[in-house]
């Protein structure tokens, strides 16, 4: 009896299964739709409803009934339920019943033939719907710039001109800001400037987020505006809007290129520029603070605690080898297989005894003289003349000192009359860094002081020309040999 209700069970789900997936319509092309009920929404109107959802939904049902939209210079509803809808206020609230029901709705040319005679002094409204010439169906010359309906101005505001660019900008081009490029229609029905016009439209609205974009590259046009579309809809994201005020509005494109370098992948293959100067495209708007792009290092060791700065240069200056009499031939070959050099160390300037080197006071340490040391023949002439040419290869520029404090975490740049000389940057973003003689130096630089190369900045190179200077700060500073030592630097190497 079980089995019997069991068998019984199978095959009536059997059947449901069957009877479902028979309701599912599917066309020549292999698209199907997805719900049972595909076929009753389409012959309710509902593909002139909502066909965004309905096409994605229920594809062959909607492509199999719907018609294109009346075109400008017809006056007609492209379905049956046009009028009850109206009934509902749906022109105010639904784009694409007002793009359907043109009668009903009243929209364009049939508002024009709608309105009693009682209104014929009211010239002016008549001009911003009847332009069209009767014999083309095309728009006359004196078409003016309008707004086709009452709510364009709020559409506009909710971001329908992107989001729904064919139906605003015919009939609200002027919310739209988009007068140049007022679409119009003929009798056929047949749209003149659909695709052209909407991707003109898309790119002239990137201006409002830094640098107009282009998309001229031919075989990557398409995937440029795709980049694009995806820009715009991250602006709508949770995460875009979730961010600081300042972020957003400090956010923006720095190049007219950005959208395509972004469709060819450097937004990963160049993070360092990319992520910041062509952060819309890249949707790393939130890389523009820098707690988020370089965030503290959970796991980070302090170089230096409390206590270890005179240790360091006690250190330094005890192992130098060019200080010792005599190396023997195995502490020879170690440095060669270290890549260090044989360097002394001179001391200029060293803090005076004090009776207990254990006690710390910020007070007393003022008191006491700076460490000031040189490193002699820390650098051979090869590498001296490979770190020159780095420089010429990064670009020697006018030296800058610090400016104010940006957005972003970052400092600006002043030019300055004091500061007259020329440097370059060897870093990582011009692949200076990891260079071979560059790196080789960082290692020795990380190996006499102790501390990682991670916690080093980048080499700024400087060059100096006959007559050009740095002048001397009014106060802070130590000279000796023509090179400045300041304050306000913990190490200067």
């Amino acid at each position: 009896m079980n089995r019997t209700i069991a068998a019984l069970q199978g095959l009536l789900l059997t059947l449901l299964l069957v009877q479902k997936v028979a309701c599912q319509e599917c066309g020549a092309n292999g698209d199907c739709d997805k719900h049972e009920r595909c076929s009753v929404w389409a012959e309710e109107g509902e593909c002139y409803r909502s066909p965004s959802y309905m096409l994605k939904i229920c594809p062959t049902s909607c492509g199999e009934s719907m018609i294109e939209p009346p075109g400008g210079n017809e006056c007609i509803d492209a379905h049956e339920n046009c009028a009850a809808w109206a009934e509902l206020n749906e022109c105010d609230t639904s784009f694409s019943v007002l793009d359907y029901c043109l009668l009903s709705c009243g929209v364009g040319r049939c508002k024009s033939k709608t309105k009693s005679d009682d209104d014929d002094d009211d010239d002016d409204d008549d001009d911003n719907y009847d332009n069209y010439d009767d014999n083309t169906g095309e728009e006359t010359s004196n078409t003016t710039c309008t707004n086709n309906h009452e709510h364009c101005e709020g559409w506009a505001e909710m971001g329908e001109c992107h989001d729904n660019p064919e139906f605003m900008l015919a009939n609200c081009a002027k919310a739209c800001d988009s007068c140049d490029n007022h679409m119009s229609r003929t009798t056929s029905g047949t749209r003149r400037e659909t695709s052209a016009t909407a991707n003109d439209f898309l790119l002239r609205r990137t201006a409002k987020f830094g640098a107009l974009q282009t998309a001229d590259d031919h075989e990557y046009e398409q995937a440029t505006l795709d980049t694009i579309q995806n820009m715009m809809e991250y602006f709508e994201s949770k995460d875009y809007k979730s961010l600081p005020s300042n972020i957003k509005k400090n956010c923006k494109n720095d190049h007219e290129l950005c959208s395509y370098w972004a469709t060819i992948g450097e937004c990963e293959k160049n993070m360092a520029f990319m992520k910041v100067g062509c952060a819309p495209v890249c949707q790393s708007c939130h890389l523009l603070d820098v707690a988020n792009r370089c965030p503290e290092l959970p796991d980070a060791v302090p170089a230096l605690k409390e206590g270890d700065l005179n240790q360091i240069f006690e250190r330094i200056v005890e192992t130098a080898p060019g200080n010792r009499t005599t190396l023997t031939a195995k502490e020879r070959r170690e440095l060669v297989k270290l890549e260090m050099t044989e360097y002394t160390v001179t001391v200029h300037s060293r803090p005076n005894a004090v009776t207990n080197a254990n006690a710390n006071s910020i007070s007393r340490d003022k008191k006491l003289d700076p460490w000031v040391i040189a490193l002699d023949n820390f650098l051979t002439d090869e590498e001296c003349d490979a770190l020159i040419q780095h420089g010429y290869d990064a670009g020697y520029k006018r030296s800058e000192d610090v400016g104010a404090l940006k957005f972003d975490g970052t400092y600006g740049s002043v030019q300055s009359t004091g500061r007259t000389s020329e440097n370059a940057w060897c870093g990582v973003a011009n692949e200076c860094r990891g260079k071979t003689v560059p790196k080789r130096i960082l290692n020795r630089m990380s190996s006499i002081m102790g501390i990682p190369t991670g916690n080093s900045e980048d080499f700024q190179i400087l060059k100096y020309e006959v007559g050009q200077f740095y002048k001397v700060p009014k106060s802070g500073c130590l000279h000796f040999r023509d090179v400045i030592f300041c304050s306000f630097d913990l190490h200067r190497f």
